[in-house]
């Protein structure tokens, strides 16, 4: 029941629930103060005219005020006209000293349940203490006539007495409340333990709780925060490498129940946030270790993982996507060539056209990425981002021949970055394109693509600077791409070399363009100033070049 009526204070705003409820109040009591001078009139203690003019007073007066504070209150949607609320029991007994109009019980009455009501919305103040003692001496000074002097101190006893009792229940009411209020918040951080959540409710925390200012410290960056400005009066709680400091409250019951109650709430939530921060963390760096290996088994497409990335995340920034949407495209972008850690190096090196046997075994890292993906627990929306992102709005795409709208949505952004990626960066068949040729092909083949995303992938990668990605920086990687180059070519057959200057590299194949083959693949393994292609023969070419580096290449292969 407790967790239902903060969840109730919490949808409706405290202050313009305040307004209302204080509007009932002045309702309610409206009745007894309208039976109290009837029965007084007909016991014949008031004229009929008396009747009136009380009526008059206490409906327009202290009746106005309250109509009045409750719509300012509300309006303004704030607690700073909630101290008004006292002065129209004030006024009202003002008026039954002035007036005599025999209505003080109610008036008392009405006084000690606005007093409860103020305590358990917003809490005690000082300033309570001269509001009691003013409406103290005014209600002694205005005690009934008629009652005798051992009457009249106990009505001035009980008064206390009654008052005491509204202003302690208030107090009990108000920290209980605000107990429940902060369960409430760290169960929803729990629930929800993410750093923005985490933010967010910390903040309607201390705001709730009048703190102020709480700062949270661990051995983990992305958990050291502040809410507030600092202060030098600060209570500390530290658990090893948690520590949180909270601004001293002034009142003495947050600062010795709720406050504690509160940190020992927060602090097994902050400890799995912690661990929950560093596990994102080793994710992280294992995604990238896995990017890596993917990278260093395709050196064609060296840094193409991380250009698609930056190109799909400012594709994605730019159509409104979460933060968390974001984060899972950014690491389906980063996973999406995973695949092809499968692919034979002969087909996944190969520096030529790849025959049609060949592209439907190339077309198979959509599905490996996929069930490799899919094992790994909380992966499984990535793994379909991952499955897809080679299908085409037109449905002729792989590997499932989904069609517009059947592709997941982050699929259709990834297939954009991708293309993108793979015709401004160069590939051993032909050099890198710009973005004008780029977009060229990409407007001929817009069938492709989501045509509510292309138009706005296209403006967003107009602007942005062309990707260059990571490269390989130790010397190793380098030599076993060379190795795992010349090794995958079973096409290719590499004759006799001569150690003599000029040195001669006898090559044979089929369906090889000479020139290109020097080019983009020859000339990647030799230092060298010159080469020439002397002559072809039988499908056999020589190439004649001044590079030593054909017998350094020869060194690590035993071929006729």
């Amino acid at each position: 029941m407790g967790l239902e009526v903060v969840n109730f204070l919490r949808r409706k705003n405290v202050n313009r629930l305040f307004a209302l409820v204080n509007l009932g109040i002045t309702v309610l009591l409206a009745f007894p103060i309208l039976g109290e001078v009837v029965f007084n009139y007909l016991s014949g203690n008031i004229e009929l005219s008396q009747v009136w003019r009380m009526l008059l007073l206490y409906y327009t007066i202290p009746g106005v005020i309250q109509v009045v504070v409750s719509f300012l209150i509300y309006y303004e949607n704030s607690p700073k006209f909630s101290k008004l609320v006292f002065l129209a029991p004030i006024v009202a007994t003002v008026i039954n000293i002035v007036f005599d109009t025999k209505v003080v019980f109610i008036t008392e009455t009405y006084f000690i349940i606005l007093n409860f009501f103020y305590i358990v919305f917003y809490g005690w103040n000082n300033f309570l203490i001269a509001v009691y003692l003013v409406y103290l001496s005014l209600v002694m000074f205005s005690s009934p006539a008629n009652l005798r002097e051992h009457e009249s101190i106990f009505f001035d006893v009980s008064l206390i007495f009654a008052l005491l009792f509204s202003t302690m229940s208030g107090i009990f009411v108000n920290t209980i409340l605000k107990f429940l209020e902060t369960q409430v918040l760290v169960r929803e951080i729990q629930k929800n333990p993410g750093m923005d959540i985490l933010k967010e409710n910390l903040l309607k925390l201390t705001s709730y709780l009048g703190i102020g200012f709480l700062e949270i410290n661990s051995d983990v960056d992305e958990l050291k925060l502040s809410i507030g400005n600092p202060s030098k009066e600060y209570q500390e709680f530290s658990l090893g490498a948690l520590r949180i400091k909270v601004k001293k409250p002034k009142k003495l019951l947050y600062r010795k129940i709720i406050v504690p109650s509160m940190v020992s709430l927060l602090v097994p939530v902050l400890i799995n946030m912690r661990q929950l921060i560093q596990e994102r963390r080793r994710a992280k760096e294992l995604i990238k270790i896995f990017t890596r290996t993917i990278e260093l088994r395709d050196p064609y497409t060296r840094g193409h993982s991380d250009n698609v990335a930056y190109y799909a995340l400012e594709i994605g920034k730019a159509l409104g996507l979460s933060k968390s949407e974001q984060e899972n495209l950014k690491i389906a972008a980063l996973l999406h060539d995973v695949g092809k850690i499968v692919i034979p190096d002969k087909i996944l090196l190969k520096p030529l056209p790849l025959t049609k046997e060949e592209f439907e075994i190339i077309k198979l890292h959509t599905t490996v990425g996929y069930s490799l993906l899919n094992s790994i627990r909380g992966m499984s929306h990535i793994a379909k981002v991952v499955k897809h992102h080679h299908e085409k709005w037109d449905g002729s795409g792989y590997p499932d021949g989904l069609k517009g709208e059947e592709i997941p949505y982050l699929s259709r952004i990834l297939a954009i970055a991708d293309v993108f990626d793979a015709l401004t960066s160069e590939r051993p068949y032909r050099v890198a394109l710009s973005k004008e040729e780029a977009f060229k092909i990409m407007e001929e083949n817009k069938k492709n693509f989501d045509p509510e995303i292309f138009p706005i992938a296209k403006e967003v990668l107009e602007k942005i600077p062309l990707s260059r990605g990571y490269r390989v920086n130790f010397l190793e990687a380098e030599i076993l791409d060379r190795i795992r180059k010349l090794s995958s070519g079973s096409n290719i057959v590499l004759g006799n070399s001569f150690p003599e200057k000029p040195c001669i590299l006898l090559v044979s194949a089929e369906n090889i363009d000479p020139m290109g083959f020097i080019k983009n693949t020859i000339s990647q393994f030799l230092d060298t100033s010159w080469f020439h292609m002397v002559e072809v023969y039988e499908g056999k070419f020589l190439v004649v070049s001044d590079s030593k580096d054909i017998d350094y290449i020869y060194s690590y292969f035993d071929r006729p």
